[in-house]
């Protein structure tokens, strides 16, 4: 199970839906900043299947924080039946690459049961801005 702290995950969700409404971005048009932030969804979702990719979309989309949101997994979980838990677990995992492609948390080796240990220190580096 991932666990991560509300200001990655925040981070996260604000990288996630503007990647996603901006999915065919001209990246040289972009901030710096948000090339970076484009770049690292774009090397993220990479690593998905296209189920879950859809999920995502669907999840960032509706507008993260309501109560649609529940709603728009526990409807994506039956149309393409899957549980609930895994979805979320989809979803989770998702905003945990999203930190670790941008660079604020490092990524640490998996524990035995395969899980990935995580690093909460947040790196010092010049091109830290996010948002």
């Amino acid at each position: 199970m991932i666990k991560i702290r509300l200001w990655y995950v925040t981070t996260a969700v604000h990288l996630w839906r503007f990647y996603f409404r901006f999915q065919n971005a001209d990246v040289n048009n972009l901030t710096e900043s948000s090339r970076l932030n484009w770049e690292a969804c774009d090397r993220s979702v990479k690593k998905f299947a296209k189920t879950e990719i859809d999920l995502l979309k669907q999840y960032y989309v509706t507008g993260y924080g309501k109560y649609e949101d529940m709603q728009a997994v526990e409807e994506f979980s039956k149309q393409n039946g899957i549980k609930q838990s895994e979805a979320w677990e989809t979803i989770k995992r998702a905003n945990y690459e999203v930190i670790v492609e941008r660079g604020l948390m490092d990524r640490k080796e998996e524990d035995a049961n395969g899980n990935p240990e995580h690093s909460y220190v947040q790196k010092e580096r010049a091109d830290q801005t996010v948002l």
